[in-house]
């Protein structure tokens, strides 16, 4: 997976790792289509990691420099048409919110198109994301379809069950490269919703949001 670079001044990106496990347990009952969708749509979504599976064995993987210098500043809207766009921020503080949470101020006003498309799949009853062109992210190789592991979703509905959780709503998306072959290796890429805390009383055009 190789990242490209965008114009508009930000960089370059997705997906990497060193996402740090919080207590967070996957659904005890299984979510409806509808609880899904109102989850997945609509939200910003941060990327918190990636791991790779190959014969039996799990590490975080880390792409290019380039990446890692822009990870926590690009965040990702799924459409309720099936397209995809993309914000930008960075980092920020709060004193409300010390750690583990993390702070994200971002732009939200600047939405910008990006390369992945979704849809929901009847036969494996989840949604399956692709990259639909060269152009933008390539996230997920040209080709080649990710799917919604439905039972790792973790869902918070508010800010005041996000604090209390100390854990954000949750999901992973899984891209399995030559499945049930010798060879067979697992991507897995961890993303979080962030959650409104307020408008920056400095900046009139940033959000101020947390992740767990």
């Amino acid at each position: 997976m190789k990242t490209i670079n965008l114009l508009c001044s930000i960089a370059i990106v997705l997906l990497t790792a060193s996402c740090t496990e919080q207590n967070a347990e996957p659904q005890e009952e299984a979510l409806s289509l509808e609880q899904i969708q109102q989850t997945v749509q609509s939200a910003y979504w941060h990327v918190a990691g990636i791991t790779k599976t190959e014969n039996g064995v799990t590490t975080q993987v880390t792409l290019d420099t380039a990446y890692e210098r822009s990870r926590d500043q690009v965040f990702f809207e799924f459409l309720p048409s099936g397209r995809t766009q993309f914000y930008t921020g960075g980092p920020s503080t709060l004193p409300d919110y010390p750690a583990p949470a993390k702070i994200f101020s971002l732009i939200y006003r600047i939405a910008r198109p990006v390369n992945i498309e979704y849809y929901w799949d009847e036969t494996m009853a989840t949604y399956i994301f692709r990259s639909v062109d060269v152009g933008g992210f390539e996230i997920i190789p040209i080709g080649e379809k990710t799917y919604l592991d439905k039972s790792t979703m973790v869902v918070y509905q508010t800010l005041a069950e996000v604090n209390a959780a100390k854990a954000s709503t949750s999901m992973q998306l899984v891209s399995i490269f030559k499945e049930n072959q010798p060879g067979e290796i697992k991507y897995t890429y961890t993303l979080k919703r962030l959650m409104h805390v307020q408008f920056n009383p400095n900046v009139s055009h940033l959000r101020d949001m947390v992740e767990y």
